[in-house]
């Protein structure tokens, strides 16, 4: 398998050759496989209305990848100060050629310029209802929508096929895929060591951070033992290289590792097979709903908490990092989203994103 890096390296030296009139900035390094499937969920639907010529680029390093005359921000956690200033830079004088798709905007304060850009941009939307309310009293637009995470507008006929097999019997394999994370936390030479971001960011976290994660890996080694005790085979899925390494340390000999693989189509076809998931990663406990698997999630950022809440399920049914640093440490039993809801939540992803295809196609450029 070519490297994330060389796949990237690749993608870059293709545009340079053919440039893309419409650029999908984002995360896309290959490094993250959820980045990669917000990515691969607006390339889809501009295939699908015929926006043929339009490619992925990178944000962090945005300078490398040429200039194409349009742009989507395409979705995630990516409205930092430092990843606007790269786009400030490449269309400040064009704002209204850019639309910014499902993009989290979580700093405290943002510098004039950035504002100014979010008020002339062509389109404007988010994936929580407090984000798009923010937005509007810091731009005071009124025409920001909010929407869920663009990803679930990915492959939606083949997980709409996959979920209503599921209520065939026996329709899954006995597989618990696991998705272990290093949360709040970056293996280096095969330990684990916390992230520095988190001593401002999550000082609760941080000042916890060993008891935590002692409590994590009960809680993973705890899922692993009960239902391999139930006769499941055990099969970790990581989102990133790092969860690969953090599941290889804590799991070791008591899962088999399926090994990193950005691309979210052979994550859905692997995990369609799977009976149940243990999701930690918001993409991962995504990919669970959208393909209707009994779901085993960790909530460990805010996004995944809201998500669950969106679909009506308690707090006492999922675990948390305030849950482990509480002192427990066990499982809770797994839960199943509804078909409609799920259903919902993917039409309005999808929505969101035609709409912004729509935008700016409109315009006129």
């Amino acid at each position: 398998m070519i490297s994330p890096r060389i796949r990237h390296r690749l993608r870059c030296l293709r545009q340079v050759v053919s440039p893309p009139s419409l650029a999908v900035i984002g995360g896309y390094h290959f490094g993250n496989l959820g980045d990669m499937a917000l990515g691969a969920s607006v390339l889809e639907q501009l295939q699908d209305v015929d926006q043929q010529n339009a490619a992925l680029q990178t944000i962090y390093n945005l300078s490398k990848w040429p200039h194409a005359h349009r742009a989507i921000l395409g979705g995630g956690a990516i409205g930092y100060r430092d990843t606007m200033a790269r786009i400030i830079t490449r269309y400040g004088a064009a704002a209204g050629d850019v639309g910014v798709l499902g993009v989290d905007f979580n700093e405290k304060n943002y510098p004039d310029e950035v504002i100014e850009f979010l008020r002339g941009v062509a389109w404007l939307s988010c994936r929580s209802r407090s984000q798009a309310e923010r937005l509007s009293g810091l731009t005071g637009r009124n025409d920001i929508s909010d929407h869920p995470d663009i990803a679930f507008a990915l492959q939606q006929g083949f997980c709409a096929a996959r979920r209503a097999e599921r209520t065939m019997p026996q329709r899954g394999q006995k597989i618990l895929a696991i998705n272990a994370v290093a949360i709040y936390g970056e293996m280096k030479r095969g330990r684990l060591v916390v992230g520095e971001a988190f001593r401002e960011e999550r000082p609760e976290i941080y000042d916890s951070f060993d008891t935590l994660h002692h409590r994590y890996a009960e809680f993973l080694r705890a899922t692993a033992q009960r239902y391999a005790s139930q006769g499941w085979r055990i099969v970790t899925v990581s989102f990133s290289p790092s969860d690969e390494a953090y599941a290889r340390l804590v799991l070791a000999g008591n899962a088999l590792h399926r090994p990193y693989d950005p691309n979210p189509s052979r994550m859905l076809g692997f995990l369609s097979k799977c009976g149940m998931i243990a999701a930690t990663r918001f993409h991962a406990t995504i990919f669970g709903i959208k393909l209707g698997l009994p779901l085993l999630p960790f909530a460990y950022a805010t996004k995944n908490e809201l998500l669950l809440r969106q679909a009506g399920i308690s707090e006492e049914s999922y675990s948390t990092p305030a849950t482990l640093l509480s002192g427990k440490c066990t499982p809770n039993g797994p839960l199943t989203f509804s078909a409609n809801l799920t259903s919902s939540l993917e039409s309005e992803a999808v929505d969101a994103i035609r709409s912004c295809i729509a935008t700016m196609t409109s315009t006129g450029k």
